[in-house]
């Protein structure tokens, strides 16, 4: 069991009124209890008073641990527990079915029109006083990727050889049964995201009060790579893709030959935690500090390669490169990424824009 937190004074005015309208809307906090044997507490201070401890993200999203695979999770509690003490946010779904949300700490929240009924905590992640796991299963087998999802701004953004471009690749694997925590978005987009688990506003709260087994679970092997490699030594048009068709990959050094081009850059997958809770591969890559071969442009057509071996990740024709339901796939893309059976890989062809025109553009 976790130790309670010792409570921290509100220094504004508008803090004091919060506490109070909290307690005369929602009940006062009081100790919640977990399934799976542990117990936890609400949050004794939702938002916009004192100084968060911040920590790492929380599992919400189960994961398959591929071979000798493992994760760093924040503990305790136990796989399926959770502890919620730390500051939440106030959720509720419109009248137009989208999830909306506000922080306690700017008043009125939540507006006086939303039935307090239909009103759902967010415990918010990165919070020292909120931890919650969902499950990890070991496999002793390859794992078979059902679907594989390339994150939205490889498919639709040409970026420029300044940018610094996130690289997220997710496979999952049917897992019907396992479970995890239901997430809701507090605020932000993009990097500046916040999310947190749902839970019941009352005391006792509980994240389980809303089951969540979304069938399916992300795979993590330490036997994966992402190969960054330049297609062309030129810049190259955007609209004259090279040929590709003589490629042949060569997998003891995770890259392909015949390639016009000599830049390549391999990225050991590593698995990491995002805001959602999903373990995923995630890697930044920073092109301005991209280090090419002799008179190599940065700009141009490159290939992002995600490989793996036959013994971790299965990588098949019947592989399908978009996120699982319920997702609903970007329907306008300006790249398309394929799947290589024979070789057990995915891959997307992207092109670079000058620097001279900075930033990212959308179609």
């Amino acid at each position: 069991m976790m130790s309670p937190r010792l409570m921290r004074a509100c220094p504004r005015f508008g803090s004091v009124l919060l506490a109070i309208l909290a307690v005369l809307l929602f009940g006062a906090p009081a100790l919640a209890q977990g399934y799976g044997g542990g117990s936890g507490g609400s949050g004794g201070g939702p938002g916009g008073g004192g100084e968060v401890e911040t920590t790492g993200n929380n599992l919400s999203y189960p994961v398959v641990l591929v071979g000798s695979a493992t994760l760093s999770l924040r503990e305790p509690p136990v796989e399926l527990d959770y502890s919620m003490m730390g500051y939440y946010w106030y959720g509720w779904i419109d009248p137009m079915g989208v999830q909306v949300a506000c922080d306690p700490g700017v008043l009125p929240c939540p507006p006086p029109d939303v039935d307090p009924s239909a009103v759902s905590r967010i415990y918010l992640q990165k919070d020292a006083y909120s931890v919650w796991q969902g499950a990890h299963i070991q496999s002793a087998d390859a794992v078979a990727a059902a679907y594989f999802d390339w994150s939205d701004n490889l498919e639709s953004t040409v970026w420029s050889a300044s940018s610094v471009v996130r690289v997220e690749t997710v496979p999952f694997a049917s897992t019907p049964g396992a479970l995890g925590f239901q997430m809701w978005w507090a605020s932000g987009k993009g990097v500046d995201e916040v999310w947190g688990a749902r839970a019941t506003n009352a005391d006792p709260t509980g994240p389980t009060d809303y089951p969540f087994s979304p069938n399916y679970a992300t795979i993590y092997s330490t036997d994966a790579w992402v190969t960054l490699q330049k297609l062309e030594a030129g810049g190259g048009s955007q609209s004259a893709p090279p040929d590709t068709s003589g490629y042949a990959w060569n997998a003891a050094a995770h890259k392909w030959d015949n390639v016009a081009a000599q830049t390549v850059s391999i990225v050991p997958g590593t698995a990491e935690i995002n805001v959602g809770g999903k373990a995923i591969y995630g890697y930044n890559w920073n092109l301005k500090r991209q280090v090419m071969s002799a008179s190599e442009a940065k700009d141009g057509w490159w290939r992002l390669t995600f490989s793996t071996s036959a013994n971790s990740i299965l990588i098949g024709a019947d592989t399908v490169l978009t996120p699982p339901p319920p997702a609903v796939p970007p329907a306008d893309l300006m790249f398309t990424a394929k799947v290589d059976p024979v070789n057990n890989l995915t891959y997307i062809d992207i092109f670079i824009k000058s620097a001279k025109g900075g930033g990212g553009s959308k179609r």
